[in-house]
């Protein structure tokens, strides 16, 4: 996972509650002074078993958890702007 050296302010999270079928999502966000305001990095990274045979079925009906991954971000950047803050997403993928 990333590392926030010389951040101001690093927030992580695990997400595993779709652990059981084995999928686990973890999130690092790293605020850095930046010019005239903050930049924050984000990264996540998804993990998934597939020796979970009941698991792996379902993945193929309804999914994975890594569609969340996009719309914790955009929770972020909206949370951002409802503190009144104006982000700018440089890049996303």
């Amino acid at each position: 996972m990333a590392t926030c050296d010389g951040a101001s302010f690093v927030a992580t999270l695990s997400n595993d509650s779709m652990n059981r079928f084995g999928e686990n999502t973890k999130f690092v966000a790293c605020v850095f002074p930046y010019i005239n305001g903050y930049s924050i990095s984000v990264w996540h990274k998804f993990m998934m078993d597939n020796n979970n045979i009941g698991a792996s079925l379902a993945r193929n009906v309804v999914g994975d958890s890594s569609q969340f991954i996009p719309r914790t971000v955009e929770a972020l950047v909206s949370g951002l702007k409802s503190a009144g803050f104006v982000p700018t997403v440089v890049e996303s993928f």
